[in-house]
């Protein structure tokens, strides 16, 4: 529905900061509903507002923020007990505290929590940067072998062996982040094909958040996995690809050990890079 689409997603927003906002605030919101509901539907402006939501099947603002705090709760109470959002719950429901957000959370949730005791929440799981590469299907390769020159023709010589010796049996994925001065990253990949003769694939991805040089190439590596998900959905393409590996190869050592040694990187990241690894996973390939 247009409304519970467009407009009531826009007050809900960061309820569980302002839930305890005064009468008058409530009763805005009720007007603001009922007047939006109202221009929907073409009815007249005298029309009974719990008619309406009947009708519509939407929730009165009163019960709609007290559904969205007992939700908010339940969340709260699947966190790790030395998280600071329990700890502040337990600080809210101290009798001598003032009415906090915390607290106006806990009294509107107060029959969800009543129930509480006679079940078993599961707690949240917080994903552990091991678990991204578990499956041990990742390796890291240096062309160059420790023997790092700084003559640039020979160097380009090893990597165009690198390249000749694994194209055609191996997909291979060139890499590249950068950072505009004004800290707007951006990712690039270039993924060469199996068949001969197919032209690559180039794939450009702006970030709509400011990044560190770091950050850009680490999303550079995950959207090579993605591409590379993608290229092998193709059935054809896997039984071609049978045993071989999926090689990306990039100029940034940092973002690499990010990758392999596990440190804590950005959720959105983290997310995209194990799902991309799981999927890659799946077949008999390699990364």
């Amino acid at each position: 529905m247009l409304y519970k689409c467009l407009i009531r997603p826009c007050w809900e927003f960061s309820i569980a900061a302002w839930a305890n906002i005064p009468e008058k605030g409530i009763r805005l919101l009720e007007q603001l509903q009922g007047r939006c509901l109202r221009t929907i539907l073409g009815t007249k402006s005298h029309a009974a507002t719990d008619a309406i939501e009947v009708i519509t099947n939407v929730m009165p603002v009163r019960l709609r923020i007290q559904q969205l705090c007992a939700l908010e709760l339940t969340r709260i109470k699947q966190k790790p007990h030395d998280s600071h959002l329990q700890l502040l719950l337990q600080q809210a429901i101290v009798s001598e505290s003032s009415l906090t957000p915390m607290r106006f959370i806990y009294y509107q949730s107060k029959r969800v929590h009543s129930i509480f005791d006679e079940l078993e929440i599961v707690p949240e799981h917080k994903i552990q940067a091991e678990e991204i590469l578990s499956d041990g299907r990742i390796e890291y390769i240096d062309i160059f072998h420790g023997n790092h020159t700084h003559n640039e023709s020979a160097s380009r010589d090893q990597v165009d062996a690198f390249i000749t010796w694994h194209r055609y049996e191996s997909l291979l994925a060139f890499t590249d982040g950068a950072v505009t001065e004004f800290g707007r990253g951006s990712s690039a990949v270039v993924l060469l094909p199996l068949e001969l003769g197919a032209p690559e694939v180039e794939v450009k991805q702006v970030q709509a958040t400011l990044m560190s040089s770091l950050e850009t190439e680490i999303a550079a590596l995950v959207l090579a996995m993605e591409q590379a998900v993608m290229y092998l959905e193709d059935n054809y393409m896997k039984s071609k690809m049978k045993q071989g590996k999926l090689i990306i190869l990039s100029d940034c050592k940092s973002a690499i050990k990010c990758i392999l040694r596990r440190p804590v990187m950005s959720h959105h990241h983290h997310h995209r890079c194990r799902n991309r690894v799981g999927c890659v996973g799946q077949g008999p390939h390699r990364l």
